[in-house]
């Protein structure tokens, strides 16, 4: 079964499903986009040459509630502007964030 890209993540498609409040995307088929995801995830696995396939994905954990929406069937979809990001949220990496976001826009 295909597991998030993310090194650090151990979201299955076996494991978590839609049960979990969990949904997995595939990388986009525009270029430019597909590019600044890949980059984004070669970047986190410390690869140079990573290069998604047809069963690469990401699960939702890495994407930001705003980057996301629900259709009226209750399929979570994701904006074409969406990016994914390295920290997966969990409420101790969600405090952490928040945390370093206040003290950025202190300074």
């Amino acid at each position: 079964m295909p597991q998030c890209c993310f090194k650090t993540c151990k979201n299955m498609t076996s494991r978590k499903q839609k049960k979990d409040g969990i949904s997995y995307f595939r990388f986009p088929r525009d270029p430019i986009r597909c590019g600044e995801w890949t980059s984004i995830v070669s970047q986190q696995r410390r690869e140079e040459f990573f290069k998604p396939n047809n069963a690469s994905i990401v699960c939702s954990e890495h994407f930001f509630d705003e980057d996301m929406y629900v259709t009226e069937k209750g399929m979570k979809r994701l904006l074409k502007t969406a990016v994914p990001h390295v920290s997966v949220k969990t409420p101790d990496n969600l405090e952490i964030v928040s945390n370093l976001n206040e003290e950025l826009y202190k300074n």
